[in-house]
């Protein structure tokens, strides 16, 4: 049986992380797009900008058959990621669902993958690292990153060649 997704829901899309993922779905139209996120900041904020939809506070998702989810592990325990677990018992193949280092994992088997992890300095290492590369190699394919770097004004670039640069990759990820 074939999964059709028909709208991809993204949780806690206030992180770094997941706000880069949005913006990458959003390059890829792959699906009309929902992002979540418990408080709006910056990030929520650019994406709204962008012309996503962007939902604020918890409760707000009510998951339909078809949905793409995937969530942060800082809302792993909201009230929209149980309600989406609630359906996909339910309904075991009519929603899917992967926590945000899942579903690196997952796009990690088709592209080479380097990743960028530490306490301090992710997002500006990665930002640089990703401008570097798209000056200096003609077929860097991916750049996720999610946090503002003001000063390099990065965006994202979802076309090109096969490697994916970001930060936080170096976590292990499960299967759901």
């Amino acid at each position: 049986m074939r999964f059709e997704t028909k709208r991809v829901v993204l949780i806690g899309a206030g992180g770094s992380g997941v706000s880069g993922l949005a913006r990458l779905f959003r390059e890829l139209a792959l699906a009309p797009l929902l992002c979540l996120d418990l408080a709006e900041n910056q990030l929520t904020k650019n994406l709204a900008r962008a012309g996503l939809a962007v939902e604020i506070g918890d409760g707000k998702l009510e998951p339909q058959l078809g949905d793409f989810v995937i969530f942060s592990g800082a809302a792993a325990a909201s009230a929209d990621v149980q309600a989406v677990k609630t359906l996909a018992k339910k309904e075991p193949n009519g929603i899917r669902f992967f926590e945000y280092f899942e579903f690196l994992g997952e796009i990690s088997k088709f592209f080479v993958t380097r990743g960028i992890a530490g306490t301090h300095g992710k997002s500006t290492s990665t930002a640089m690292a990703v401008v570097a590369a798209k000056k200096l190699l003609g077929n860097f394919g991916l750049g996720i990153v999610g946090a503002v770097v003001p000063d390099l004004e990065l965006e994202l670039d979802a076309t090109g060649g096969g490697e994916i640069l970001g930060e936080n990759l170096a976590k292990n990820s499960g299967g759901n």
